[in-house]
């Protein structure tokens, strides 16, 4: 990857600004046991604890949900559980419903259906087009942080 694209990535969203609101949405948070906190994007925070749990805090809806420790990367299953859901976030917050999402993939509005309801899961191709047509990365998509 190219360092200019890195350091243009870095500090790219407001990370200071979501752990604030973290903070604010759960209060009983000991701040001493933060390691780390960094943003995912506009309305999603990671929050390291220094006993190397971690919490991703989603703002648009003021949920948190536990992550694998990080020497504990997700296992296949946890990435096929993850992946409806993070697919449905980002066609909701890209305004594409099912059938535009499945035409413009080339694909039916069915098998659209199965994957947001975890039914089917696509191979690494089709990831990569969703990946385009929703402008993030299969990482985005994937979980894989």
């Amino acid at each position: 990857m190219d360092c200019q694209y890195v350091g243009l990535i870095a500090g790219r969203y407001d990370d200071e600004g979501l752990y604030k609101q973290f903070l604010t949405y759960y209060p009983f948070t000991n701040v001493e046991d933060v390691k780390n906190f960094h943003a995912l994007n506009d309305w999603e925070l990671i929050v390291e604890y220094k006993n190397g749990g971690r919490d991703l805090f989603d703002l648009s809806d003021h949920s948190i949900r536990g992550l694998p420790k990080i020497d504990a990367p997700l296992s296949d299953e946890q990435h096929r559980k993850e992946f409806p859901g993070r697919l449905l976030f980002w066609m909701k917050a890209r305004h594409i419903n099912q059938q535009e999402f499945a035409d413009r993939l080339g694909i039916s509005q069915p098998m659209i259906n199965k994957y947001i309801t975890g039914r089917a899961y696509p191979g690494y191709v089709r990831l990569k087009r969703m990946a385009e047509i929703l402008n993030i990365t299969v990482d985005d998509l994937y979980l894989n942080i």
